[in-house]
């Protein structure tokens, strides 16, 4: 099972802190000069072209070089083209730019968010890889992408270990990616169209800020229904998704035949992603020599601030580890 992380620049010491972090396959999304200027400010690339060049390589020239570079080290490369949506006109654009990151050194696959691009990146002789956009949720939507010449699907982030496990068994031919660090969200990536603004946030980032009002219900249960409102939203303010873990989860992914682990977080501070990135190389190789699931708990190292993210499981990426049924 292999590391994916982000990259926002394509400078070769980046590219190596990565590695040297155990990272073996690396994303970048493109800050396009010329699609901005065809399309206008508001129309995204990718998921994070609000970020600019603090979560993306500067221009689609790069990706070539930034391609090399990243191959140069032992590394996979995957491109993000996976907006919620493109228009007709922004699709035959994306064509011309599949053709022409499809020449020289060329990405090992291009995250995609929609069948319809999928198709044009296959054609031009690269791999369409599923972002959560496409909500590969079941064994019927897999197999829809399969059958659309998808190699790699990236399962939602709200599917459980179980489900994620009925799909690596019903296709033993394709490649599964899963979420495991640092970013998560209370919403379905493939249902959201809001905007990841930065300083402003998109909606899910815009309710840890908004006002609070309680609303008291009539009846005899009124006390009650106050108590577990207050304290819900204390639990959603204090813990929720502040750091989207799944380091505990690492062995039974392992073992259920994932591709690759997937951390987050383009435009997070530097040496905070790099130390992460270490932190699931380590468990990883825990996972990789435990004799059990229970061995690999026992000797896991948690994340440095688990006391004030591991409560209830509110940030676990995968809660069925610590809390089963």
């Amino acid at each position: 099972m292999k590391i994916l992380a982000p990259l926002a620049s394509p400078a070769p010491k980046a590219i190596e802190a990565r590695r040297q972090a155990g990272a073996q396959e690396l994303y970048f999304g493109l800050a396009s000069n010329t699609w901005a200027q065809q399309f206008g400010p508001y129309c995204n690339l990718n998921r994070m072209s609000d970020f600019g060049s603090r979560a993306n390589t500067v221009d689609e020239t790069q990706v070539a070089d930034a391609a090399y570079a990243i191959h140069a080290v032992g590394c996979s490369a995957f491109v993000t083209l996976n907006a919620g949506l493109y228009e007709a006109e922004q699709l035959e654009y994306l064509k011309a730019l599949c053709q022409t990151l499809a020449t020289g050194d060329a990405p090992d696959g291009i995250i995609v968010s929609t069948r319809a691009l999928g198709r044009i990146v296959a054609e031009a002789g690269l791999s369409p890889v599923a972002s959560t956009m496409l909500d590969a949720c079941n064994v019927d939507i897999v197999r829809a992408l399969r059958d659309a010449g998808f190699k790699r699907v990236i399962v939602p982030r709200e599917i459980s270990l179980d489900e994620i496990g009925v799909l690596t068994a019903a296709f033993p031919d394709m490649e599964f990616e899963a979420f495991l660090m640092r970013d998560g969200c209370m919403f379905s990536d493939s249902h959201c169209f809001a905007r990841h603004l930065p300083g402003h946030g998109a909606l899910c980032g815009s309710l840890r800020q908004s006002e609070r009002r309680f609303l008291r219900s009539e009846g005899a249960r009124e006390f009650e229904a106050i108590h577990n409102s207050e304290l819900s939203d204390d639990l959603y303010r204090r813990f929720y998704m502040k750091r989207a873990c799944g380091l505990c989860a690492i062995y039974r992914l392992l073992h259920m035949g994932v591709t690759a682990v997937k951390v987050v977080g383009r435009a997070d501070n530097e040496q905070e992603l790099l130390a992460d990135i270490a932190l699931v190389h380590r468990n990883l190789c825990i996972a990789q020599h435990a004799a059990s699931e229970k061995e690999y708990l026992d000797t896991m190292e948690f994340p440095p601030d688990r006391t004030t993210t591991c409560k209830l499981g509110l940030n676990c990426y995968y809660p069925e580890v610590r809390f089963p049924l």
